[in-house]
């Protein structure tokens, strides 16, 4: 059963079954509706197997005082935690009714719940039925409140009296002469007839040739069954009770009078174990119509037979006494019609072995699976057994439906099928179960959770009037995402999935708009490229997620004048964004190579554009005198985000030790270019604090974006009022923005700390750039000149042709007004670049190295002067 959405579980304990049926009631009660519908007339046997708390239930689903019958018998209360009476029974009903909110608001007078008794035993004749009212009398005497107080049952026809087989041997080979047929001589009991015993472990002790000749049930599994002949076996030898429990009752029967000291009054308590014993003997009585036999390898029951002898109430065969031969031939039909008894009943092991003396071979099989779906459901939820047992019945079952010869039985045995897969969670063997016993509700739904979709959407074409809508709504929408989040990649595979996916929608417009709608932006540029040529949307998409390299792509796909603009355009984005202040040029991210390779494809008219393109083919290539004239030009025109990147890049290939050539027109060309740059760096760091809008040039430092202090987090555009600066990895600030993170993740600073880490690490590049360049003229002969040689022509340092004397000794066609300038030239550039570094900010300890650095080269240049 289930209320509201929560299904309630299933078990055999007494604890488990209360607390399910408490938790029942209470959501009934609270008003939550039961799923399913409510009954005029209920009708309910074997009461005495319920708990109270069970009425309470049926009373609920029943809501009709006059529509509800209760029938039992108290002296077959054997259920484990039972302790069931009639009288109970009445007065919870009476306080139910009472309750009612009906009989509250005196909409109708209460029902008093009527209450009568079936004393005539139509099953079993008078010899039965007195030796087991003789049971009921014992329990009576000695358990009072155990059982209503009936009238005597009575039969309508005589009939022979139980027989007792004590002290037999164990293996006692006149057991399977009992049982033997007397026509035939086989060892084989009939259709209706039983063998009874207490619990499993005395199916086991029967004999081999016996367990596989006849009907075996244990006590609790005989209830509500009934039979011509029953035998009990081995009764009081697997029984609890001793022979000192019996004597107990057997003195407490005694006259006083009579026996004198042989009297005891009996102690309930203390033989408490009566009770269940004396019921339990009662049930296997019970279920006979004809004639009853206990045959038994122990002595304990020796008592009891003695009471009922005494009363003429049974017969005892001693052991020396010729045992008869009982068993009775049955027609296949009567085996037939006892197989379909068990099998209402679920008692499907011996419900098959009567299907097998009947020659139904396929009712066998199927009985056999029933059996196996009973066990696995008694297996623990988490004992792996339990999905292995459950597939194991799922297959047998499908495998029978498939050769069941009508269509109900096909239908039943593929839905008992699904059950088994769901249990197994084998969802996708369970929705095609659920397809062939026509219930697609189900079979949709285990499609969905087994991620079958193609076979789902196949069963929604063919049965599109038989599918609950909403269902039909919520799979195809799961469709949708599952077959578009399988295209990652642009493969024919993948294309293929969004060719699937869009096929539910009705047009590509509204799966377009789904796409849109959850963010697939990918999946939607590929859907726009591969499937419906829309090629100028799709670079559209890729634009907005910066996948320039697809952009570009497509854009020279459309292959129209204001494609070709688009193209150079998305290109230079995705120049722009790769390739921040910083860079590593000798090793171009496979995202820069790939926009590298498109340039040759794009063709552009406005020559600026032209001429960034291959500025961007510069920097990768390592052309030094390129890219310095790039960043004269660039600097020219006030464009700082090319100047910086060509002086960037200019400064890997022509390093500030360059300084140190020997050649003075290259040191002079050296200077010049990192004068320039020097002027850039000032005038940027000079800049920026005043106007923030330089740190978004055009992805000049990596940054992501920049937000404001607004509620919502939300990332806005305007740089001049931002508080807060998202840094990427590869921004050359990185490192220090994000120290103490452990992945190359996006940090988020304030913007003025980006602010200050932009001018030092400027600052503590131009140092460097300026150490190397100082110790590069230290060591360096153009600056550095022999004053003996430059004024007399000679030096004692060379010896030889060898030049001892590391200074500078120009030759005599520089030893000219025009060499002497061009050596002061150098100074001054030197001085120049000094000055330009000197006014950048820094610690006091920058200064004074940077002082320290420009005494030199004014000291140098005044001795060059006095010369």
């Amino acid at each position: 059963m289930q209320i509201g959405t929560a299904p309630i579980s299933r078990s055999k304990s007494p604890t488990h079954a209360l607390s399910r049926t408490h938790t029942l009631v209470r959501a009934l009660k609270d008003g939550i509706p039961a799923k399913g519908r409510t009954f005029d007339f209920l009708y309910v046997d074997e009461v005495q197997d319920n708990l109270l708390i069970d009425f309470a239930l049926l009373r609920k689903l029943c809501p009709n005082p006059h529509g509800i019958f209760f029938a039992g018998d108290t002296a077959q209360t054997i259920s484990a935690g039972s302790a069931f009476r009639f009288k109970d029974l009445e007065m919870s009903l009476q306080r139910m009714e009472m309750a009612d909110p009906l009989v509250k608001a005196r909409v109708r007078t209460p029902v008093t719940p009527q209450f009568f008794e079936l004393s005539t035993n139509y099953r079993s004749h008078d010899g039965i039925v007195q030796a087991a009212k003789f049971l009921v009398d014992l329990l009576t005497l000695f358990f009072p409140n155990s059982l209503d107080v009936l009238t005597p049952e009575s039969a309508k026809v005589t009939g022979p009296k139980p027989v007792f087989f004590l002290g037999r041997l164990d293996n006692d080979p006149n057991l399977c002469s009992l049982i033997q047929e007397k026509s035939t001589g086989n060892i084989e009991f009939g259709a209706e007839q039983a063998i009874i015993v207490r619990n499993e472990d005395d199916k086991k002790r029967l004999p081999k040739k016996i367990r596989e000749s006849a009907i075996i049930l244990t006590v609790y599994e005989s209830k509500g069954m009934e039979f011509n002949d029953v035998l009990l076996y081995n009764f009081f030898y697997s029984s609890s009770c001793t022979t000192k429990d019996w004597e107990a009752a057997a003195r407490a029967l005694a006259d006083p009078s009579t026996f004198g000291m042989y009297y005891r009054p009996f102690d309930r308590y203390r033989y408490a174990i009566l009770q269940s014993e004396l019921k339990t003997l009662y049930v296997g009585l019970t279920r006979a119509r004809e004639r009853v036999w206990l045959w038994d390898i122990s002595d304990k029951g020796t008592i009891l037979k003695m009471l009922l002898h005494d009363r003429g109430l049974c017969t005892a065969r001693e052991t020396y006494e010729e045992v008869p031969q009982v068993a009775v031939w049955s027609s296949e039909d009567q085996w037939a019609k006892q197989a379909r008894d068990l099998f209402s009943k679920r008692l499907y092991e011996q419900a098959a072995f009567c299907f097998s003396k009947a020659e139904m071979p396929w009712w066998r099989d199927v009985t056999i699976a029933y059996g196996e779906r009973q066990e696995a459901q008694k297996i623990p939820v988490n004992d792996p057994r339990r999905r292995q047992a459950f597939q194991k019945a799922a297959c047998q079952f499908r495998a029978h439906a498939s050769k069941a010869s009508t269509m109900l039985d096909r239908l039943m045995l593929y839905t008992n099928a699904a059950r088994c897969f769901v249990e197994a969670q084998e969802h996708h063997q369970a929705a095609e179960c659920f397809a062939a016993s026509q219930k697609y509700n189900d079979a949709l739904w285990h499609y969905k959770i087994a991620k079958s979709f193609d076979e789902g959407l196949e069963l929604i074409s063919l049965y599109p009037s038989e599918v609950d809508s909403e269902l039909v709504e919520s799979f195809k929408y799961m469709a949708k995402i599952v077959f578009t989040t399988k295209q990652r990649e642009d493969t024919p595979e993948n294309v293929e999935y969004l060719r699937k996916a869009a096929s539910i929608c009705g047009s590509p417009e509204e799966y377009i708009s789904f796409l849109d709608d959850h963010g697939f932006t990918k999946q939607l540029a590929v859907y726009l490229d591969k499937i419906l040529g829309k090629h100028k949307d799709a670079a559209e998409v890729y634009e907005q997620v910066s996948a320039h390299t697809e952009a570009v792509a497509q854009w020279v796909k459309a292959d129209d004048n204001a494609a070709r603009e688009r193209a150079a355009s998305s290109l230079l984005g995705g120049l722009r964004r790769e390739v921040p202040y910083g860079t590593n040029y000798k090793e171009p991210t496979q995202q820069v190579v790939a926009l590298l390779d498109l340039a040759s494809t794009v063709q552009a008219e406005d020559t600026g554009v032209v001429r960034e393109i291959n500025m961007y083919r510069a920097l990768f290539s390592g052309d030094s005198q390129v890219l310095n004239q790039l960043a004269m030009e660039y600097h020219k025109e006030r464009n700082v985000r090319c100047t910086l990147l060509c002086f960037d890049a200019w400064s890997h290939i022509v390093a500030p030790d360059g300084v140190g050539a020997t050649d003075i027109n290259d040191v002079i060309s050296v200077l010049l270019g990192y004068l320039e740059y020097y002027r850039a760096l000032r005038f940027f760091t000079g800049s920026i604090s005043r106007d923030r809008r330089l740190m978004g040039t055009d992805g000049l430092f990596a940054f992501l974006g920049f937000h404001t202090d607004n509620q919502d987090g939300t990332f806005q555009g305007s740089f001049q009022r931002a508080v807060h600066v998202c840094v990427l990895p590869r921004s050359f600030i990185y490192a220090q923005a994000a120290s103490g993170k452990s992945d190359d993740t996006p940090t988020t600073i304030p913007v003025v700390n980006a602010v200050v880490l932009i001018k030092k690490v400027l600052v503590q590049k131009c140092n460097a750039m300026l150490e190397t360049m100082h110790k590069a003229a230290l060591e360096s002969s153009t600056f550095n000149l022999c004053d003996s040689y430059m004024v007399t022509g000679r030096c004692k340092g060379l010896v030889q042709g060898q030049e001892a004397c590391k200074r500078g000794h120009p030759n005599s066609s520089t030893r000219t007004l025009i060499g002497f300038n061009e050596h002061v030239r150098v100074h001054l550039l030197l001085i120049a670049v000094l000055d330009h570094v000197a006014v950048l900010s820094g610690t006091k300890e920058e200064h004074r190295t940077r002082r320290g650095i420009q005494r030199y080269p004014i000291r140098v240049a005044g001795l060059h002067a006095q010369c």
